[in-house]
């Protein structure tokens, strides 16, 4: 077992928060430079937790809420804490030790100044409290940002601190609208859950016929989710050539210049040339769907 010494030593990457310098703008003030460094610290731990990419059925079969948690509790190992802590130590999946207090005993351990991290599956997020399943909903004393009229779920990251009366207290948060409670891939957009549920469909009739398939989203730790979906296929040990997707509801015309990419739209969708284009793309032209 490796011991918890090993693992600060092991937590290179920085997961520092300086509560001060990040506070959101006011009303009719100027907007930030950049996004929040909250924002920056959830992109960051989702980048390095792989929630970004979709693996092959045959690699990760096992595709539930508590398996896409774990990887990401996994992965804080790689970050630390001011003072030589470990993310990991300090970051919560569930809002249950908030309310029974042992998120206040380990920040009162470890010291005046010391955060704690929550990560909670929000079905819908408001300025100042995660909507859970069936818990309580979790308040916030300052704000939420994100894009909350987004539908959920959304992946939260709340920031706590021990308030003066010894108890926890949940300060402020971010929130990355996700693809679903079994992935954590981020979008920007409802209709990109539409064009990943086609991509997960595909997936899983290609695993049948032995193929192996991976949908990768562009995911930034600076900047967030970017642009484009990548669809990698390999079967019998040969990989064929990236496909690249925009899913673009503005898009005045859908579909590809060089037969590599493909801009879809809702209309594309609907009318089935999207799923036409993924079936001749892939092995020159063999219909697999």
């Amino acid at each position: 077992m490796t011991d918890a010494k090993t693992i600060r030593e092991r937590a290179t990457r920085d997961f520092s928060i300086t509560l001060a310098h990040d506070l959101p703008p006011l009303p009719g003030s100027l907007e930030r430079a950049g996004p929040p460094l909250l924002a920056r610290r959830l992109w960051s731990l989702m980048e390095a937790a792989n929630t970004h990419v979709v693996a092959a059925l045959a690699q990760d079969p096992d595709r539930s809420l508590t398996r896409a948690f774990d990887a990401v509790v996994a992965a804080a190992k790689e970050f630390g804490l001011p003072g030589g802590a470990c993310l990991e130590e300090f970051l919560w999946t569930r809002s249950g030790p908030f309310w029974t207090g042992e998120i206040a005993a380990k920040l009162g351990q470890q010291g005046a100044g010391s955060l704690g991290f929550v990560l909670l599956l929000g079905q819908a997020v408001s300025r100042r409290a995660v909507l859970l399943g069936h818990a309580s909903p979790f308040v916030v004393e300052e704000q939420i940002e994100g894009d909350l009229a987004l539908p959920g779920p959304h992946l939260v990251l709340l920031v706590c601190a021990l308030s003066p009366t010894g108890k926890a207290a949940a300060l402020r948060g971010y929130a990355q609208a996700i693809a679903s409670a079994r992935s954590f891939v981020p979008i920007t957009d409802p209709f990109e859950r539409d064009v990943l549920l086609i991509l997960g469909e595909l997936q899983e009739r290609l695993d049948t016929m032995g193929a192996d398939a991976r949908i990768t989203r562009a995911l930034d730790a600076s900047s967030g989710p970017g642009t484009a979906f990548v669809l990698e296929v390999e079967r019998g040990g040969a990989a064929l050539r990236p496909l690249t997707i925009y899913a673009d509801t503005a898009a005045k015309e859908c579909g590809t210049s060089d037969g590599l990419s493909f801009t879809v739209s809702p209309e594309c969708l609907e009318n089935g040339s999207f799923v036409k284009w993924l079936a001749t793309s892939i092995e020159g032209g063999e219909k697999i769907i």
